[in-house]
């Protein structure tokens, strides 16, 4: 693919800016971006973008400046977490992080060469689906689904119109927004999508930006394009770069052939369908919105400045520098107003009736300080009374005189706002939040609209040992989903991470959530679950925050027993106590890696054959083993080596069910397997693809 790219000099842009017509740009300077204050949101998504990211550094970094410090809600704490949680499969060992298109080429070309490899059965979806109801009400549908970042509708058809999901891909629906399925993205290497554009000359060409533009959860792999109405998908990448957060795409009216994609490296501008492309700014570009009416002015938006072009992206002059870290844009025939944030939190909000006329603030009252807003924020203005204004940072705000006064619209209580766009045929108002849709046609009345969007984000799960309808899922921003195969049924709270079912009885149900509260049920956490801490770092015998994901497992031989980690192991001998206040917990390991609580516990493993061995593994790679874990008064570990000479984390082990002295572990790209409890390993990877492992499991064919 052909790339074109010209730099000039400022004196020559001058020249030549009102004279271009060829497929040729200029690179519009920026002054250099506003300094973020440091372990503000915007300041670790900075670093992310940073050419010379390293995982490790980052994440120590990360973890340096949250040490000692509670996280308050909106501090942007918990995505970065999670973040960090997520790209574990992913990291190569210098710290860099792979693409998501490689692990998908290298999984192809394994399933290519061992096609006679062959399983019975089928996949099929089977949830969570919406509704979803609260277990301690079990009449009452909560929003908690998953997130949406963008909205599109069907240039002709006002009944079709479509979501993006930055975890589960394009959704479609078919009757203005009551129900939803799925647009066959299943398959694209990057299940992100945070931009949706319809060609209104053939509406069966759609196109989708890749990635999860505001939590970074995704990488982004560039455009993908369906010619038949999303049933099949072609890859068309921007540039050789494959790591294209795409934030909007726009097809030039009365050319369906041109189109604009901003990104998280610039604008791109295609005049053929996107088969060839040109970068036209080279800054991080969250936001771009065409005039209404017009086929060429188009205004986009970094973290600190606005720009207009009057060509259609091909050359671009900005328009005003703000100082500000994140820009949300509304442009109409009338007004251009700029949603600002800095440091996370709301900065101004400004406005200008043309692109010559001067910016100016706007005297706000009313807006909360929310916080997060480099992770969540919005704004948009009625098409139809310019004077009414939807803002979205956490919470949603309204106003109804151009902006200086809001009111929260507590009635939408689900967090973090991320996408508004009304629709052009019948002027509904779709929002896209951490729940999923939600829709209004007057301003006043709000409605959760999200059945058949499957696009809640899982951590863990587990199914009930004798009972495969039984399910429990830990859900980022969606609590606990419990099911005994009928509906779902959400409980705990915060966001739902390990969890697991008592394989001896399944009313027995463990859910937790961040850093280590573990609740129990004991009716099966369906309806009225009833679900009490039971772990946790104020609990009895437990006075160690653990981490962001939790490592607590259930006793193989001994479902009274249960082992929690967080810097030391704990283990409770009487986890299923009738009465809560008799569970207490005891310490099994001291300070092993020697780091003063800094270093937390990723995983625990007990053996299947022999209930006295347990293996642990650190987040920074180093692993132990125990041989008498059951004795009361002293237990003795052992630490093992590791094969590779370096320090790696997102260490799975699997134990052998019938040998003791036997054991597998998932270590970044490779399997190993050891024949005497870890203390020598030796590499079973064989032809797998080199692709990112997380879990390890043990299947035996017959």
């Amino acid at each position: 693919m052909k790339k074109i790219a010209y730099f000039v000099s400022l004196w020559c842009m001058a020249i030549c800016i009102g004279s271009v017509s060829a497929q040729e740009a200029d690179f519009t300077p920026e002054q250099k971006p506003e300094p973020v204050a440091s372990g503000k949101f915007d300041y670790w998504q900075q670093k992310q973008q940073d050419k010379t990211f390293n995982y490790y550094q980052f994440k120590n970094e990360f973890k340096n400046y949250w040490n000692g410090k509670t996280p308050a809600k909106g501090s942007g704490y918990k995505p970065v977490a999670r973040w960090l949680e997520n790209q574990k499969a992913y990291v190569n060992a210098d710290g860099t992080l792979r693409s998501p298109q490689q692990d998908y080429e290298q999984a192809m070309a394994f399933i290519g060469m061992n096609q006679t490899l062959s399983f019975s059965g089928e996949w099929e979806s089977i949830g969570p689906d919406q509704p979803v109801y609260r277990a301690d009400q079990p009449n009452v549908v909560i929003a908690q689904g998953g997130r949406v970042s963008a909205i599109a509708f069907d240039p002709v058809n006002p009944n079709k119109i479509f979501v993006g999901s930055p975890l589960g891909g394009l959704w479609v629906s078919y009757n203005n927004g009551l129900t939803w399925q799925n647009l066959n993205t299943d398959n694209i290497a990057s299940l992100g999508v945070s931009a949706i554009a319809i060609d209104p000359t053939n509406t069966n060409r759609i196109y989708i930006g890749t990635g999860d533009r505001d939590g970074h959860d995704t990488r982004g792999i560039g455009i993908y394009k369906s010619e038949d109405g999303g049933q099949t998908w072609t890859g068309i990448p921007l540039d050789e770069s494959d790591d294209h957060y795409v934030s909007k795409i726009i097809i030039r009216p009365g050319h369906p052939d041109h189109l604009l994609v901003s990104s998280n490296h610039g604008t791109y501008r295609s005049i053929d369908f996107g088969e060839e492309w040109l970068k036209t700014v080279d800054h991080d570009i969250r936001d771009m919105a065409i005039l209404p009416g017009s086929a060429d002015t188009v205004y986009c938006v970094s973290g600190s400045a606005c720009y207009k072009s009057a060509n259609f992206g091909l050359m671009w002059v900005q328009k005003k520098w703000i100082g500000s870290h994140r820009i949300a844009l509304d442009v109409t025939r009338s007004k251009i107003r700029l949603f600002c944030s800095k440091d996370s939190h709301f900065y101004k909000l400004m406005e200008s009736e043309g692109f010559n006329d001067p910016t100016v603030e706007i005297p706000v009252s009313g807006m909360g300080d929310d916080g997060q807003c480099g992770y969540n924020l919005d704004l948009v203005s009625d098409p139809e009374n310019p004077d009414i204004l939807y803002a979205g940072m956490i919470n949603l705000y309204k106003s109804t005189d151009g902006g200086n006064n809001w009111n929260e619209v507590t009635i939408v209580y689900a967090d973090d706002q991320h996408i508004f766009e009304f629709s052009p045929h019948t002027h509904r108002l779709f929002i896209g939040n951490d729940s999923g849709i939600w829709i209004t046609d007057n301003g006043t009345d709000y409605t959760y609209s999200s059945i058949g969007l499957r696009i809640s984000s899982g951590y863990r799960m587990d199914v009930a040992a004798g009972n495969p309808n039984h399910i429990i899922v830990g859900n980022q921003d969606a609590s606990t989903f419990v099911t005994s195969g009928g509906p779902w049924y959400s409980s705990i709270g915060g966001d739902g991470i390990t969890c697991k079912f008592d394989h001896t009885n399944e009313n027995y149900v463990y859910g937790s959530s961040q850093h280590g509260v573990v609740s129990r049920s004991v009716n099966g956490g369906t309806v009225n679950a009833g679900f009490t801490m039971v772990a946790g770092a104020e609990f009895p015998g437990v006075d160690q925050v653990s981490m962001f994901q939790t490592p607590f497992m259930i006793g193989y031989s001994n479902p009274k027993h249960m082992f929690y980690g967080a810097h030391d192991l704990f283990m409770c001998y009487n986890i299923k106590a009738t009465d809560i206040g008799d569970i207490f917990y005891r310490k099994k390991s001291e300070d092993l890696t020697s780091t003063n609580q800094d270093e937390k516990i990723e995983f625990i493993e007990q053996s299947r054959a022999d209930s006295n061995i347990v293996y642990i593994a650190y987040e920074n790679g180093r692993m132990f083993r125990c041989d008498n874990i059951l004795n009361l008064t002293s237990n003795a570990w052992t630490e093992l080596p590791n094969p590779e000479g370096n320090y790696w984390e997102g260490i799975r082990f699997e134990s052998h069910s019938t040998l003791a002295d036997v054991v597998y572990m998932v270590k970044g790209q490779k399997v190993y397997k050891s024949a005497n409890r870890g203390g020598t390993w030796e590499d079973i990877t064989g032809t797998l693809p080199e692709t990112g492992n997380d879990v390890g499991c043990i299947y035996a064919r017959q």
